[in-house]
């Protein structure tokens, strides 16, 4: 193709045939010469434009790989985005679960405010007591030393010699006891003989109220339960053992307690020991009575009712026919006669509706003509719950807790 510069230089050219040519070329050039002229801007400006095409196109391609770049980081940006947007779901849930855990306490707060309070107020009752049977002491002890009476020692027990009978000061009081003995083994450890029953003597408790012990044996609880209640009624149909039962009603000063030698049962009339045949432990005798010394559970022996009253017998009654208007509690703990006792206190137990402790041990509990379902069909009749406190030896013996519904 022919340049603009070509035509330029085609007429100017001066050779051997100038002569003939040059006229014509000069008149050739003379009519091209516009078109040549605007042919020649033309090509520089296209080749400017195509300058700054390129330029530009440089500048696009660099643009374009910046925002490809930017694409990259922005891509990876949305990804960190969208692991935090996760995160945050996580967070939000955990924050609402703790939000309706915080609102469930809110809403307990009252209660549990309830609760502290009375914990605080049973507290303060306990501390007074406690002051004031520390007073008592103190001042009973102060007595005896003004009339010479040597007190009993506070720290170690004291055995009396050539005897099996032990004094001993405690936690929870002064006692008579005997050696060898189960329960007393417990005490003189500082233990609270069946500690099941502890919360529920001092959660049942009423200075308005009277309590019940049937089979109260050395009275360890007849003591506890003379410090919650107004009145409490023990009843243990061992002689020898109710000697001691009082002495340890007297060593603590128990004055609202009301000690009887007797049994209780659902009809009156009169019990005595069980002969050693029906007897689940050996009883070895010293002429009429237990030989007390080799008996490591005197707790444990079974009365049965007596044809007539004779000098192995002592009376029992039945619960309803002691008129009671304000029993709030009930242990029964008789050798396998508990149903029985209960059955005698059907009006009581309607009436006053108190908690009831009792035990159902198999084999006695047979020899009354017993079973545990009797005992179940029983409550359920008078409309209580059961709860099992202890069950020992696989059901030989169960401890139970019965509430009114």
């Amino acid at each position: 193709m022919t340049e603009p510069s070509d035509f330029l230089r085609f007429a100017s050219t001066l050779n051997s045939r100038a002569w003939l040519t040059y006229p014509v070329r000069r008149v050739f050039f003379e009519i091209m010469k516009p078109f040549i002229v605007y042919q020649a801007a033309l090509t520089d400006t296209v080749g400017k434009s195509c300058q700054v095409f390129n330029q530009q196109r440089a500048n696009l391609e660099g643009q374009v790989a910046q925002l490809s770049i930017a694409s990259d980081k922005a891509r990876q940006q949305l990804l960190l985005l969208d692991g935090l947007r996760k995160d945050s779901l996580a967070v939000s849930s955990r924050l609402a679960s703790l939000e309706d855990g915080v609102n469930q306490l809110e809403d307990q707060k009252p209660a549990l405010l309830e609760r502290l309070s009375h914990a605080e107020h049973r507290l303060a009752d306990f501390e007074d007591r406690l002051h004031l049977m520390r007073d008592l002491l103190q001042e009973r002890d102060a007595k005896a030393a003004s009339f010479g009476i040597p007190t009993l020692p506070r720290e170690a027990p004291l055995a009396i010699a050539g005897t099996t009978l032990i004094l001993h000061d405690g936690p929870f009081g002064r006692f008579l006891l005997r050696s060898p003995d189960v329960i007393s083994d417990h005490v003189t450890r500082g233990e609270f003989w069946d500690a099941h029953l502890q919360p529920i003597i001092e959660q049942t408790g009423r200075p308005d109220a009277c309590a019940i012990d049937a089979g109260a044996y050395l009275g360890f609880h007849s003591v506890y339960m003379s410090r919650y209640f107004g009145t409490v009624y023990s009843f243990e149909p061992q002689v020898e053992i109710y000697r001691m039962l009082c002495a340890n009603l007297l060593l603590n000063n128990c004055h609202n307690v009301i000690a009887t030698n007797g049994a209780l049962y659902d009809v009156e009339g009169q019990m005595r020991m069980a002969p050693p045949a029906v007897q689940e432990i050996s009883v070895p005798r010293d002429g009429t009575q237990p030989a007390y010394d080799a008996i490591g559970n005197a707790a444990a022996l079974m009365f049965e009712l007596a044809p007539a009253p004779d000098e192995q017998s002592v009376p029992c009654r039945t619960i309803d026919g002691m008129g009671l208007t304000t029993l709030a509690l009930l242990k029964v703990d008789a050798q396998g006669s508990d149903l029985h006792i209960l059955q005698g206190a059907r009006a009581t137990i309607a009436r006053c509706r108190p908690a009831i402790v009792a035990e159902c041990e198999r084999e006695l509990t047979r020899a009354h003509h017993h079973t545990i379902d009797d005992y179940r069909a029983f409550f359920a009749q008078v409309d209580y719950d059961v709860k099992v406190l202890d069950d020992r030896s696989s059901g030989k013996q169960i401890d139970f807790l019965a509430i009114p519904r």
